[in-house]
């Protein structure tokens, strides 16, 4: 049987492992890897959805011009960008959310400088997104000559 004193012994040598600044240094290193995955899958989900608005809207578009269908071809132009840019608004607001809670952890595991790398990678997420949204809605614009 152990003795309560050893007992003590070990727990307070796990702890002092587990709690340890390596211990937190990998788990942080692991936060970071993980919220930045689901970033990068966010980000390419988010980036796919706009350009599928674009690959269903511009065919149908050039079909009503080429048809002299031009209100109607524009009424179809606005309802695609503001699609657009709905998807691109809850995109964002779902990246700062990850954001949010991805640096909470990392504080908390006193890794300020994943943080701090973090919210840099959610800014690009963010931009990436931008620039995809805008080329798609400039190429939809760019039927309209």
């Amino acid at each position: 049987m152990i003795r309560q004193s050893t007992m003590a012994g070990l727990l307070f040598a796990l702890c002092q492992v587990l709690f340890s600044p390596a211990a937190q240094a990998n788990d942080a290193e692991k936060v970071f890897r993980e919220c930045s995955q689901r970033l990068e899958r966010m980000t390419t989900e988010c980036k796919a959805q706009i350009v599928a608005v674009g690959e269903r809207c511009i065919p149908q578009i050039r079909e009503l011009l080429r048809l002299g269908r031009r209100e109607a071809a524009m009424e179809l132009a606005r309802r695609c960008i503001a699609e657009i840019d709905g998807i691109q608004a809850r995109c964002n607001r779902a990246i700062d959310e990850l954001c949010r809670h991805c640096v909470h952890q990392l504080n908390e595991l006193r890794a300020p400088e994943l943080a701090r790398r973090f919210v840099e990678r959610c800014q690009r997420a963010k931009a990436s997104i931008s620039e995809t949204a805008t080329r798609v809605k400039n190429a939809i614009r760019s039927l309209f000559g």
